[in-house]
């Protein structure tokens, strides 16, 4: 896997391991109805890959166009989709040419933004961000190709009657306080 450690700045950001063989790649223009397409796109990769569970596929589905939305709406020059198969998960890394740091917020109660990342944080079971040394920033995350973590969040946060709480827990809690 990846390792944690400080740049040479002293940031201490989480490393995306080697890609594995089996990785499919998609551009997309930084235009708002390019979301869309790429989401669909990210989702039938994710299937021809092996994810058989439907509500890992909503999951894959909802954090796929929250981070493709990021990259295109705060983002700069083209945006690269991938969809990673790394053993039993599956990593979805969105790269745009810009240099922001993508985290959970805690957007107010009547913001109609804001929640991406708090989302991505929550369900998905690993994320991060990574900057590249060329230009460009790369967020991902991954979730299992079977009911896992991810499925029991994502049931718990749509099956509530109250508004669930979203905060990160285990791996995705170290990103968050990051």
């Amino acid at each position: 896997m990846g390792s944690d450690g400080p740049d040479t700045d002293g940031t201490v950001r989480r490393r995306l391991p080697l890609l594995p063989v089996n990785v499919s790649q998609r551009r997309v223009e930084p235009v708002p109805h390019e979301v869309a397409p790429a989401r669909r796109w990210a989702v039938e990769q994710a299937e021809a890959s092996g994810l058989d569970d439907d509500d890992a596929a909503a999951v894959l589905e909802l954090l796929a166009s929250e981070i493709i939305t990021n990259a295109v709406r705060h983002g700069d020059g083209p945006v690269v989709v991938n969809v990673v198969r790394d053993g039993s998960a599956l990593r979805v890394a969105v790269t745009d040419g810009g240099s922001g740091q993508p985290a959970p917020g805690t957007p107010q109660d009547d913001a109609v933004t804001g929640r991406g990342m708090v989302l991505v944080a929550a369900l998905s079971d690993d994320w991060g961000v990574e900057h590249h040394p060329s230009g460009g920033t790369c967020v991902w995350f991954s979730v299992q190709r079977q009911a896992t973590r991810s499925t029991t969040v994502a049931a718990r946060v749509t099956s509530s009657s109250t508004t669930p709480s979203l905060a990160p827990t285990g791996v995705a809690a170290r990103h968050a306080m990051a």
